[in-house]
């Protein structure tokens, strides 16, 4: 596993993610953040794949929402790729190391509370026309 020196500090979201994206170890991972710091994360063996993050809300997509929230940031363009069959690839290839993706056996206690968080929040939303406003 590598760890994701910055020199600068992290968002509490963004922290979350690059401490996740750092235990997957397999293929390799060529991660481009919005402040033009890179890293290359995995065992360069196999599958490669790039991301560029080009906005920082990306983070907490990933977070509260998981492999949707990570979807619809690359559809919403909060992230880009070169390639997105092979980022895909990278995912599945790494799932067993992965608690946000969908299929994972591993479990975050951090993501789950957060992710509670989230559902209460829309829970607690009035179904009435000004509520969903919000």
């Amino acid at each position: 596993m590598r760890t994701i020196a910055l020199t600068r500090k992290k968002s509490f979201y963004e922290g979350i993610v690059l401490d996740l994206l750092s235990k997957m170890e397999r293929g390799s991972l060529n991660l481009a953040l919005p402040s033009g710091e890179s890293f290359l994360l995995g065992d360069q063996q196999g599958i490669s794949a790039s991301i560029a993050i080009k906005d920082p809300e990306f983070f907490k997509r990933c977070v509260l929402y998981g492999d949707i929230g990570f979807g619809e940031a690359y559809v919403d363009g909060l992230w880009d790729t070169d390639n997105i069959t092979q980022v895909i690839k990278w995912f599945l290839l790494n799932i067993n190391n992965a608690p946000g993706i969908s299929g994972s056996t591993v479990k975050s206690l951090a993501l789950n509370l957060l992710k509670l968080f989230n559902k209460a929040s829309h829970w607690k939303r009035a179904n009435t026309l000004s509520g969903s406003r919000r």
